[in-house]
């Protein structure tokens, strides 16, 4: 198994967290072993049952999932911080300091107004604060320059009225299959 579940740094950094703290993980070596010899009090190996267990209830909790990279292993995918605004310091970075920490997925959300009962999830679900609702009944407003396109908004809506599309002049979305198909 090349697969851990780690402690939270956002998490365990923060004076009051909001959730469970066990929520990063990460994917395949070198990294899991590096972790391992120099960090093992921080994490646990799991099963690819496990990983999926956590996105899921971080999904359910409203975190945003993001995809980490290293440039120095050929661009390779070996990490997914699951955090919420309150805590996580990517967020925080990116919002409130303008650090540009998190790239853009290259999705944005689409609201079908036919299915949309103006409920207001979706913009307090946003950890980027780019949806807003006009007024009550709708229509809602999406900031282009704030999303990230990363889907807490689609989670979010219980009537399945958020559909994730290419966003015109954004980077080309990482597609899920690709990285399966690369293993």
């Amino acid at each position: 198994r090349q697969i851990l579940a780690c402690k939270c740094v956002c998490r365990m950094s923060s004076s009051d967290p909001c959730r469970q703290d066990e929520v990063c993980i990460l994917v395949g070596e070198p990294f899991v072993s590096y972790v391992l010899d120099h960090q093992p009090q921080f994490c646990r190996r799991v099963t690819p049952e496990e990983a999926v267990e956590i996105l899921r209830s971080t999904d359910e909790e409203g975190c945003l999932h993001a995809a980490f990279f290293k440039d120095i292993a050929g661009g390779r995918f070996y990490a997914i911080c699951n955090c919420c605004s309150c805590c996580c310091v990517a967020i925080k970075s990116h919002r409130f300091a303008g650090v540009p920490f998190l790239g853009h997925s290259g999705l944005e959300p689409v609201f079908d107004a036919q299915k949309c009962n103006a409920c207001s999830r979706c913009v307090k679900a946003c950890h980027f604060e780019a949806l807003s609702l006009e007024r009550k009944e709708g229509p809602l407003r999406l900031d282009r320059e704030a999303c990230m396109g990363c889907g807490s908004c689609r989670s979010a809506c219980p009537q399945g009225a958020v559909e994730l599309v290419e966003a015109p002049g954004r980077p080309t979305p990482l597609r899920l299959e690709k990285l399966l198909a690369a293993k």
